[in-house]
């Protein structure tokens, strides 16, 4: 038994937020805030114009010595260049972080201009980036520092010749990342990419539901009666999660919210049992291969049938939407109208966006991972995904220029701005340094959950590739509803990837 303090829930990726005005040319020169804020309110000195931390690549240093930029193999000063910057944190707090960063680096690079562009993530992800990748060779209109997501979407983008290969450049930046994280960003051993935040699929869970149901001891209430601290027993294999939802059912309260409105939170599911059915191999196997023949694949849908025989779900799970609105996934969970959702490490943030504009995210919200399935190889395996960064190619824009951005990139991920990160988006940081002084307990659990793993799965759509995924997730779907076989969902994996 562990006492839980639960007190700034992590923060979700920016997505879904903010349409077609965000779409920024991307050709643009001069430095735009965006919006976003001049300084950093973190209290940690995040917002000086000047970082003089030059140690163990805590910060860029001044650059006036001709010496080795901290974190890279590069040797300052940087050639003059303008670049461009296009993440997907269009709303605060990332925002602002990110334009902090931006400033922070240009006082230390002053021959380097920055202009920075906030897109919403899938304007981002689906229109914004694979128009700009569509160019010539030396055209100025791609992004020189650019969102990226790992898997078989940046492997693509290699093959295309998109992504620089930053292997060398940024060596002693990447030796920082521990090799289960950095792994979805590296293609055929070399490293085209780096995830700035990476956090793993789990429960989020209402402390005031369980507490209802008699599954909080020493719960310690707030001035509004909400739980603030006690001690759970959590569920160590899925029959005591199960035993969790039966107490919650007894008392009247609806276990698990899922979205299945929206697909993928739904699908999920599978994701979940089948990443502790299947062994590191097989795993390996059919994300490389594409290689479903174990028959792992299979126990995994009839893992799922039996965690659908528990009508532990809100009834109109197929309809419901995943994140917006008091009526969705994360809104009634947030509201105590049901006790959990399994979801990404965004999921305090959804919680909190979905009940209110601006509104803090619930104290009274725990995280625990998704349990191991007893007899399973995969007991030890967690799925997770992240947002990482990849710099252009210098045959599609310059070498000064893709220099300027792996600099940039080396400062994002230097132990100080990661840890700024941590304290102010809420996020898990991937830098060592920094993950290894976290001090939000929902995030060093997390954190830790990951660093525990002996096998870390992306998520299956990332995994996988588009082609796949989604007839993948509609099986998925069809087999939760009834309509479907576990031997038939892996059919359909099959079908969809030639085999």
């Amino acid at each position: 038994m562990a006492d839980h303090r639960f007190q700034n829930a992590p923060r979700r990726r920016s997505a879904g937020l903010i349409a077609a005005a965000l779409m920024f040319a991307l050709g643009a020169v001069g430095c735009s805030n965006g919006g976003g804020q001049a300084t950093n309110n973190s209290g940690n000195g995040g917002g000086q114009a000047t970082n003089n931390n030059a140690n163990g690549g805590g910060g860029q240093g001044t650059n006036n010595g001709g010496g080795q930029i901290a974190g890279t193999n590069l040797t300052s000063p940087l050639e003059p260049a303008y670049i461009t910057w296009v993440h997907n944190g269009v709303n605060e707090p990332l925002r602002g972080f990110w334009q902090t960063v931006a400033d922070e680096f240009m006082a230390d690079h002053p021959g380097v201009n920055v202009t920075v562009q906030p897109v919403q993530n899938e304007t981002l992800r689906n229109t914004v980036l694979p128009t700009a990748f569509h160019v010539e060779q030396g055209n100025d209109s791609a992004p020189d520092l650019f969102q990226s997501w790992g898997g078989g979407e940046l492997r693509d983008w290699a093959n295309q010749g998109v992504a620089w290969d930053i292997t060398q450049v940024l060596a002693p930046t990447i030796a920082n990342v521990s090799d289960p994280v950095k792994a979805g960003w590296a293609i055929d051993a070399e490293q085209y990419g780096l995830p700035y935040t990476y956090g793993p699929a789990g429960f989020w869970v209402n402390l005031n539901a369980l507490n209802d149901a008699g599954l909080v001891q020493d719960a310690q209430l707030d001035a509004s009666g909400n739980v603030e601290s006690g001690t759970v027993d959590w569920p160590t294999d899925i029959s005591g999660l199960f035993h969790m939802w039966a107490s919650l059912s007894d008392h009247n309260i609806t276990p698990v919210a899922v979205g299945g409105g929206d697909n993928w939170p739904a699908a999920w599911w599978w994701y979940a049992a089948a990443t502790k059915t299947c062994s590191p191999d097989a795993l390996s196997a059919a994300g490389d291969l594409h290689d479903f023949s174990d028959p792992c694949w299979v126990q995994a849908g009839d893992a799922l049938q039996e965690i659908m025989d528990h009508d532990a779900f809100n009834s109109d799970w197929q309809t419901t939407g995943a994140q917006v609105g008091a009526d969705s996934a994360a809104g009634r969970v947030a509201s105590g109208a049901a006790a959990m959702e399994l979801t990404g490490p965004w999921g305090g943030r959804a919680m909190a966006d979905a009940v209110g504009d601006n509104a803090e995210i619930p104290g009274y919200l725990a995280w625990y991972p998704f349990p191991p399935i007893s007899g399973r190889p995969g007991v030890e395996n967690i799925m997770a995904g992240g947002d990482g960064f990849s710099v252009l190619n210098p045959t599609l824009g310059s070498q000064a220029r893709s220099d300027a951005a792996a600099a940039l990139l080396a400062y994002i991920m230097s132990d100080s701005v990661q840890a700024r990160f941590a304290e102010t988006v809420q996020l898990a940081p991937t830098n060592t340094v920094a993950g290894a002084n976290l001090s939000n307990s929902i995030l060093a659990n997390q954190y830790q959950a990951i660093s525990q793993a002996t096998y870390v799965v992306p998520w299956f759509d990332v995994l996988f590739g588009t082609q796949i995924a989604t007839p993948m997730n509609q099986a998925i779907n069809e087999l939760m509803a009834g309509q479907g076989a576990p031997q038939g969902l892996v059919d359909t994996l099959g079908a969809a990837a030639g085999n």
